[in-house]
């Protein structure tokens, strides 16, 4: 007797089949398909086809927080909008629609300089630093939620350019939000997954702002008539949300090597002589606070103009051997020249010989780092751009 299985993405257990005495396959065993039912169908419509094998382990936990923190900006940012448009004049009988129509209109193409702006020089660390990135987005929304939540109370004259300030911050937290969100789901997609997982995540999101919908229609005629109870009301969602962001970007484990999580590796190896796991060391990282430069300051990608003139001896060596970099100790800090024959491998195998000092074998500790699990395919650290263009 033949007996067959088959397992589709979306199931979690395989279906059975037999072959009967005509020679047709029957089936012999049929698990609830993942679209019956209100759960099966919930799943269909909010999570990625395949979950939880076609996302990352950190997927289901980073989504709980984000959906709380999103329900929580949702209603901050209708408390917001009310005094946004009471400060452009709406039940103002002395307001005009065209005095209220270029106050908007200034607000808006404020936000679009800033953005501009902003994306022109936040560059790729927005893919590399996202966890912090995406804390600044979020802290940076509740400050121009507050700011939107102030302007109805202050003199006309302040309410335009205070709505253009808050339109650049606005527009700050749109490319720093979006940027991030687009690394994590690139982290989280292990199908190459990432435009199913980014429209599930778009489901996800309305379902939400839905669900806060509701709440701000029975919530914002109660509170719209009471003196300083939006505004208390408003510090505690930002709280409620500020902590979720906190909880979601503090439980991604990325195995990228950013700048944060080498140097944390690199020091603790320096102690211990042991290379740190991939979960160990994205937990020890911040995501309030800048990385800074570590205990040994490292340029990467330096001009061939930062070079001295004693310098461009080994530079000329580096060119016969045809080596990756030129490694350059100052006093106070270690510039890096990386040609384009460097592969990110070999970038960091320069980091890690720089930080560490001519005592250290480069070479073990990023064999160890790929042991532990640690991506060294993709160069997740800044540099200044500049890349050596080596004849071969």
């Amino acid at each position: 007797m033949v007996n067959l299985k088959e397992l589709h993405s979306n199931d979690s257990l395989p279906v059975s089949y037999t072959k009967d005495k005509e020679g047709s396959l029957v089936r012999i065993s049929a698990p609830a398909r993942h679209g019956q039912g209100a759960l099966g169908l919930i799943r269909h419509v909010l999570l990625p086809e395949g979950y939880p094998d076609s996302v990352s382990g950190d997927y289901l936990e980073y989504q709980i927080w984000d959906t709380v923190q999103a329900f929580a900006s949702s209603i901050s940012g209708s408390l917001a909008t009310a005094a946004v448009l009471q400060g452009v004049g709406v039940g103002d009988s002395e307001a005009t629609p065209l005095a209220a129509t270029l106050t908007w209109i200034l607000k808006d193409g404020a936000g679009m300089v800033g953005r501009i702006v902003f994306a022109a020089y936040s560059g790729t660390s927005l893919d590399y630093d996202c966890k912090r990135w995406r804390m600044f987005a979020d802290i940076l929304n509740d400050g121009v939620m507050m700011v939107e939540l102030l302007a109805g109370a202050l003199p006309k004259q302040m309410v335009m350019p205070t709505l253009c300030v808050a339109g650049v911050g606005r527009s700050l937290v749109g490319v720093a939000g979006g940027a991030t969100k687009a690394a994590v789901a690139q982290h989280q997609a292990r199908r190459q997954n990432m435009a199913d997982l980014a429209a599930k995540d778009g489901s996800q999101e309305t379902v939400v702002n839905l669900m806060a919908l509701c709440v701000n229609l029975a919530l914002l005629p109660i509170v719209s008539g009471t003196p300083n109870l939006p505004f208390l009301l408003f510090l505690v969602l930002a709280c409620l949300h500020i902590y979720s962001n906190y909880r979601a970007v503090s439980c991604l484990v990325m195995s990228t090597l950013n700048m944060a999580r080498l140097n944390i590796l690199l020091d603790k190896y320096k102690e211990t002589k042991l290379v740190g796991s991939v979960l160990e060391t994205n937990r020890a990282e911040t995501v309030l606070r800048s990385a800074g430069s570590g205990k040994v300051r490292i340029e990467l990608g330096v001009s061939l103009q930062s070079l001295e003139r004693e310098e461009v001896d080994s530079l000329e060596q580096v060119l016969r051997r045809e080596d990756p970099y030129l490694l350059i100790r100052r006093e106070k800090f270690v510039k890096l020249l990386i040609t384009n024959l460097a592969t990110p491998r070999d970038v960091y195998r320069g980091y890690i010989e720089g930080y560490l000092g001519d005592g250290c074998d480069a070479n073990v500790i990023v064999t160890a780092l790929e042991d532990m699990g640690w991506d060294l395919g993709t160069l997740a650290l800044s540099t200044q751009g500049f890349v050596l263009q080596v004849e071969k």
